[in-house]
């Protein structure tokens, strides 16, 4: 069972991230590390598995045949029906998109600055 999962789902991991100190630590198995880092990463990657979309999270086109390999940043997230983001990036703000058009960035693509192809 994920951290979140044991905490009783995403918001309130997300209120127990937003609460801690940057001296809080958290213990597992016999080491205590750091836990914003620790509630930061889990709560990414549960946004990840579950499509779940916060400002400042990068995305990439889910669709290969659009062919743009730019990384966008999330700077406004709202939920009529189909929900809604806007974002930004190299070329300015986008007019909002659907986020089943769009994915999270990996770790390796934020850190090559560009959605990377997948072989098919």
């Amino acid at each position: 069972m994920s951290l979140i999962e044991q905490l009783g789902g995403y918001d309130v991991a997300k209120e127990k991230y937003q609460s801690l100190s940057d001296s809080d630590v958290i213990t597992i198995g016999p080491f205590e590390v750091p836990a914003k880092p620790y509630f930061k990463d889990e709560l990414l990657e549960y946004r990840r598995q579950h499509n779940i979309f916060e400002v400042g999270d990068k995305v990439v086109f889910i669709e290969s045949e659009l062919k743009n390999p730019r990384l966008m940043t999330v700077i406004e997230v709202s939920e009529p029906i189909c929900g809604f983001l806007m974002a930004e990036c190299s070329w300015g703000i986008t007019n909002g998109f659907y986020p089943s058009r769009y994915r999270h960035a990996t770790d390796a693509e934020i850190k090559a600055g560009k959605r990377l192809e997948v072989n098919q």
